[in-house]
């Protein structure tokens, strides 16, 4: 729930006007709506038109493969950094927060580009999508096909 909150209040707004053409899929774990409802005291998480919310996806492969970016807005240390590891092993173009790569290893400006603030990775996003020398690094994908991928309780 705190990586949806945290890109959706925060991040998503600095993009939306900016990107008309970004259609953002969130994967969510399954049964996700018990995490949403007792933090949060909301029947269900407040869905943008524009963002494509996902249950639980067993096989994630193909939502890869459609993408043209990979976000990891994770704000805690969940486990395994798995979807920034698959990022890289799929060779996509990905934004995650520190805590997303955490003990990876990793360094910003390659995959992924690190960011923690909700301008950074606003910032991130916008560089990788329209900076024609960062884009050329990863294969092209139409922008309308960025993909959000939540930790595992949304």
């Amino acid at each position: 729930m705190a990586a949806y909150r945290f890109f959706t209040e925060h991040v998503w707004p600095l993009l939306r006007d900016k990107f008309p053409e970004m259609r953002p899929t969130v994967v969510c774990a399954p049964d996700y709506l018990p995490y949403w409802h007792t933090p949060a005291s909301l029947p269900e998480p407040p869905v943008d038109e524009r963002i494509r919310l996902l249950g639980f996806v067993a096989d994630v492969h193909p939502l890869y493969v459609e993408a043209n970016l990979v976000l990891v807005p994770t704000t805690v240390l969940a486990g395994k950094n798995i979807k920034v590891l698959v990022a890289v092993a799929m060779r996509r173009a990905a934004v995650s927060a520190s805590s997303g790569c955490a003990g990876l290893g990793l360094t910003h400006g390659h995959i992924p580009w690190i960011a923690d603030t909700p301008e950074a990775f606003a910032s991130s996003v916008a560089a990788i999508i329209t900076d024609a020398h960062v884009a050329r690094r990863w294969p092209k994908r139409p922008v309308s096909t960025p993909y959000v991928i939540s930790t595992g309780e949304l």
